[in-house]
């Protein structure tokens, strides 16, 4: 197996996140509040969980967020890489004097 190249390693972490970002599916929880509403259930315990599941997928969502960010600098990151590498391809290369 050929040994992968820094950039490469980065935007692998990369992909990962995204994956993982993706697997923090809110939609269940938006179903929850649907299925929890009035016409299923009243009173303030009623209340207290919508309230819950509500911070809970605001959680989720910043969550979310944030992997996306971080995935979003790694792969700036091994874009930098990239072009110091080319850069240094590019470099003229000074023989003894």
């Amino acid at each position: 197996m050929a040994s992968r190249s820094p950039a490469d390693a980065l935007r692998h972490r990369a992909d990962a996140l995204r994956r993982a970002a993706a697997r923090l599916d809110l939609g269940g929880l938006r179903s929850i509040l649907v299925l929890a509403g009035g016409d299923t259930w009243r009173g303030p315990t009623a209340s207290s969980f919508t309230d819950d599941v509500r911070v809970a997928a605001d959680r989720l969502g910043r969550a979310r967020d944030e992997l996306l960010r971080a995935a979003f600098r790694l792969d700036d990151a091994a874009d930098d890489l990239d072009r110091a590498a080319r850069a240094a391809l590019l470099a003229p290369v000074a023989g003894p004097r």
